[in-house]
Protein backbone atom coordinates (compact mmCIF):
# COMPACT_ATOMS: atom_id res chain seq x y z
CA UNK A 1 0.00 0.00 0.00
CA UNK A 2 2.76 2.55 0.43
CA UNK A 3 3.74 2.06 -3.02
CA UNK A 4 0.57 3.11 -4.19
CA UNK A 5 0.12 5.89 -1.83
CA UNK A 6 3.58 7.01 -2.37
CA UNK A 7 2.53 7.18 -5.94
CA UNK A 8 -0.84 9.22 -5.61
CA UNK A 9 0.83 11.72 -3.35
CA UNK A 10 3.56 12.58 -6.58
CA UNK A 11 0.85 12.75 -8.60
CA UNK A 12 -2.84 14.24 -7.47
CA UNK A 13 -3.26 17.80 -6.78
CA UNK A 14 -3.13 18.66 -3.30
CA UNK A 15 -4.77 17.64 -0.41
CA UNK A 16 -5.09 16.18 3.12
CA UNK A 17 -3.22 13.22 3.62
CA UNK A 18 -3.02 13.51 7.67
CA UNK A 19 -5.22 15.37 10.54
CA UNK A 20 -4.33 16.03 13.26
CA UNK A 21 -1.34 14.67 15.56
CA UNK A 22 -0.43 14.67 19.27
CA UNK A 23 2.27 17.12 19.87
CA UNK A 24 2.37 18.35 16.27
CA UNK A 25 4.42 15.67 14.79
CA UNK A 26 3.76 14.94 11.26
CA UNK A 27 5.07 10.93 10.73
CA UNK A 28 5.58 9.04 7.30
CA UNK A 29 2.50 7.01 6.29
CA UNK A 30 5.01 4.20 7.49
CA UNK A 31 6.46 5.27 10.62
CA UNK A 32 5.36 3.62 14.27
CA UNK A 33 7.80 4.73 15.88
CA UNK A 34 6.30 7.67 17.22
CA UNK A 35 4.72 7.35 21.16
CA UNK A 36 2.42 8.89 23.45
CA UNK A 37 -1.86 9.41 22.71
CA UNK A 38 -2.08 9.94 19.43
CA UNK A 39 -5.24 11.05 17.21
CA UNK A 40 -6.46 8.62 14.06
CA UNK A 41 -9.62 9.27 12.15
CA UNK A 42 -11.52 7.06 11.18
CA UNK A 43 -13.82 7.52 7.30
CA UNK A 44 -16.60 5.73 6.43
CA UNK A 45 -17.24 6.42 2.23
CA UNK A 46 -20.14 5.54 0.37
CA UNK A 47 -23.23 6.65 2.92
CA UNK A 48 -25.26 7.09 4.49
CA UNK A 49 -26.84 3.39 4.54
CA UNK A 50 -29.66 2.55 6.83
CA UNK A 51 -28.03 -0.82 7.52
CA UNK A 52 -24.56 0.49 8.56
CA UNK A 53 -24.81 4.12 9.45
CA UNK A 54 -27.20 3.73 12.40
CA UNK A 55 -25.42 1.04 14.14
CA UNK A 56 -21.60 2.90 13.40
CA UNK A 57 -23.53 6.06 15.26
CA UNK A 58 -24.28 3.70 18.49
CA UNK A 59 -20.90 2.00 18.28
CA UNK A 60 -19.22 5.65 17.97
CA UNK A 61 -21.81 6.61 21.11
CA UNK A 62 -20.57 4.16 23.52
CA UNK A 63 -16.77 4.06 22.12
CA UNK A 64 -16.87 7.86 22.59
CA UNK A 65 -15.60 7.92 18.99
CA UNK A 66 -16.00 10.39 16.52
CA UNK A 67 -15.87 9.92 12.73
CA UNK A 68 -16.25 11.42 9.17
CA UNK A 69 -18.99 10.74 7.11
CA UNK A 70 -18.18 10.91 3.02
CA UNK A 71 -22.12 10.69 2.29
CA UNK A 72 -23.24 10.38 -1.63
CA UNK A 73 -25.68 12.91 -2.89
CA UNK A 74 -28.11 9.87 -4.18
CA UNK A 75 -27.79 8.25 -1.09
CA UNK A 76 -28.14 11.60 1.21
CA UNK A 77 -31.50 12.47 -0.38
CA UNK A 78 -32.88 8.59 0.46
CA UNK A 79 -31.63 8.79 4.02
CA UNK A 80 -31.76 12.76 5.28
CA UNK A 81 -33.02 11.89 9.00
CA UNK A 82 -29.77 9.37 8.62
CA UNK A 83 -27.43 12.45 7.46
CA UNK A 84 -28.89 14.98 10.66
CA UNK A 85 -28.31 12.61 13.18
CA UNK A 86 -24.90 12.56 11.88
CA UNK A 87 -24.05 16.25 12.31
CA UNK A 88 -25.98 16.24 15.61
CA UNK A 89 -23.73 13.26 17.16
CA UNK A 90 -20.80 15.45 16.07
CA UNK A 91 -19.29 13.97 13.61
CA UNK A 92 -18.25 15.43 10.52
CA UNK A 93 -19.78 15.34 6.84
CA UNK A 94 -18.07 15.38 3.60
CA UNK A 95 -18.80 14.91 -0.31
CA UNK A 96 -18.23 12.01 -1.74
CA UNK A 97 -20.29 13.21 -5.05
CA UNK A 98 -23.46 13.01 -5.74
CA UNK A 99 -23.33 9.23 -7.65
CA UNK A 100 -19.77 7.83 -7.54
CA UNK A 101 -18.31 8.99 -10.84
CA UNK A 102 -14.73 8.97 -11.97
CA UNK A 103 -14.20 12.57 -12.02
CA UNK A 104 -11.49 12.69 -14.65
CA UNK A 105 -13.99 11.63 -17.37
CA UNK A 106 -16.61 13.73 -16.95
CA UNK A 107 -17.11 16.88 -18.63
CA UNK A 108 -16.95 20.57 -16.49
CA UNK A 109 -20.71 20.52 -15.85
CA UNK A 110 -21.12 17.00 -15.17
CA UNK A 111 -18.51 17.35 -12.77
CA UNK A 112 -19.71 20.61 -11.03
CA UNK A 113 -23.18 19.03 -10.77
CA UNK A 114 -21.73 15.52 -8.92
CA UNK A 115 -19.64 17.99 -6.26
CA UNK A 116 -22.11 21.32 -6.00
CA UNK A 117 -25.86 19.37 -5.64
CA UNK A 118 -23.92 17.26 -2.96
CA UNK A 119 -22.66 20.47 -1.16
CA UNK A 120 -26.86 21.90 -1.62
CA UNK A 121 -28.33 18.31 0.15
CA UNK A 122 -25.67 18.76 2.64
CA UNK A 123 -26.26 22.28 3.76
CA UNK A 124 -30.21 22.07 3.27
CA UNK A 125 -30.23 18.84 5.96
CA UNK A 126 -27.22 20.32 8.43
CA UNK A 127 -26.96 24.06 7.84
CA UNK A 128 -23.40 23.68 7.23
CA UNK A 129 -21.95 23.58 3.90
CA UNK A 130 -19.64 21.09 3.61
CA UNK A 131 -15.56 22.00 3.18
CA UNK A 132 -14.31 18.09 2.82
CA UNK A 133 -13.92 16.20 -0.54
CA UNK A 134 -13.47 12.49 -0.72
CA UNK A 135 -12.65 11.65 -4.38
CA UNK A 136 -14.72 8.64 -5.96
CA UNK A 137 -11.96 6.31 -6.63
CA UNK A 138 -9.20 8.48 -4.69
CA UNK A 139 -8.57 10.27 -8.28
CA UNK A 140 -9.48 13.70 -8.19
CA UNK A 141 -7.86 15.90 -11.70
CA UNK A 142 -6.94 19.32 -12.06
CA UNK A 143 -10.26 20.55 -13.27
CA UNK A 144 -12.54 19.29 -10.51
CA UNK A 145 -9.14 20.44 -7.64
CA UNK A 146 -9.95 23.94 -9.05
CA UNK A 147 -13.68 23.81 -8.38
CA UNK A 148 -12.93 22.34 -5.10
CA UNK A 149 -10.60 25.51 -4.57
CA UNK A 150 -12.97 27.85 -5.38
CA UNK A 151 -15.13 26.26 -3.51
CA UNK A 152 -13.32 26.67 -0.02
CA UNK A 153 -13.22 22.64 0.25
CA UNK A 154 -10.21 20.55 0.49
CA UNK A 155 -9.77 17.46 -0.78
CA UNK A 156 -8.94 14.12 2.08
CA UNK A 157 -7.01 11.10 0.71
CA UNK A 158 -5.64 8.62 3.27
CA UNK A 159 -2.66 6.84 4.80
CA UNK A 160 -4.42 3.93 5.26
CA UNK A 161 -7.30 1.65 3.61
CA UNK A 162 -8.73 -1.84 2.84
CA UNK A 163 -10.55 -3.47 0.14
CA UNK A 164 -13.76 -3.59 2.75
CA UNK A 165 -15.92 -2.62 -0.28
CA UNK A 166 -15.79 -6.13 -1.19
CA UNK A 167 -16.27 -9.50 1.32
CA UNK A 168 -12.31 -9.97 2.38
CA UNK A 169 -13.56 -10.60 6.56
CA UNK A 170 -13.41 -8.74 9.44
CA UNK A 171 -9.83 -10.02 10.10
CA UNK A 172 -8.76 -8.58 7.54
CA UNK A 173 -10.45 -5.05 7.52
CA UNK A 174 -8.76 -4.78 10.93
CA UNK A 175 -5.20 -6.55 10.13
CA UNK A 176 -4.80 -4.01 6.74
CA UNK A 177 -5.90 -1.03 8.53
CA UNK A 178 -3.91 -1.69 11.53
CA UNK A 179 -0.74 -2.45 10.21
CA UNK A 180 -0.59 1.40 8.82
CA UNK A 181 -1.93 2.99 11.89
CA UNK A 182 0.08 6.36 12.58
CA UNK A 183 -0.37 9.52 14.77
CA UNK A 184 -2.69 12.18 12.18
CA UNK A 185 -3.63 8.79 10.12
CA UNK A 186 -6.84 8.86 7.75
CA UNK A 187 -8.45 5.63 7.40
CA UNK A 188 -10.92 4.97 4.75
CA UNK A 189 -13.71 2.02 5.46
CA UNK A 190 -16.86 1.52 3.18
CA UNK A 191 -20.73 1.20 3.90
CA UNK A 192 -20.94 -1.19 1.58
CA UNK A 193 -20.88 -4.40 3.38
CA UNK A 194 -22.82 -3.69 6.56
CA UNK A 195 -22.03 -6.78 8.91
CA UNK A 196 -18.13 -6.66 7.63
CA UNK A 197 -18.17 -2.68 8.29
CA UNK A 198 -19.73 -2.78 11.80
CA UNK A 199 -17.99 -5.62 13.24
CA UNK A 200 -14.20 -5.00 11.80
CA UNK A 201 -14.63 -1.16 12.87
CA UNK A 202 -15.91 -2.33 16.54
CA UNK A 203 -12.61 -4.42 16.47
CA UNK A 204 -10.13 -1.92 14.95
CA UNK A 205 -11.26 0.68 17.68
CA UNK A 206 -10.63 -1.46 20.58
CA UNK A 207 -7.56 -2.83 18.97
CA UNK A 208 -6.33 0.93 18.62
CA UNK A 209 -7.15 2.22 21.95
CA UNK A 210 -4.86 -0.12 23.55
CA UNK A 211 -2.10 1.43 21.20
CA UNK A 212 -2.93 4.76 23.04
CA UNK A 213 -5.06 6.02 19.85
CA UNK A 214 -7.85 8.35 20.27
CA UNK A 215 -10.64 8.86 17.24
CA UNK A 216 -11.16 12.50 16.10
CA UNK A 217 -13.36 13.40 13.28
CA UNK A 218 -11.86 15.52 10.55
CA UNK A 219 -11.80 19.02 11.29
CA UNK A 220 -14.52 20.92 8.77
Amino acid sequence: MERLTGLAKRLLPDGMWHGQTAGNATPSIIDSTYSGTHEIHLTFDDGPNPHTTPYLLELFEQERVKATFFVIGNQVEKNEELVLEISRNGHSIGNHTYSHQFLPILSSRKMEKEILVTNKRIKEITGVDPVLFRPPFGIVDRKAHALLTEQGMKTVYWSAFSEDWKQIGERSVVDRLSKYAVPGGIMIMHELEPKQTIAAARTLIRKLKQENYNFSAIAH
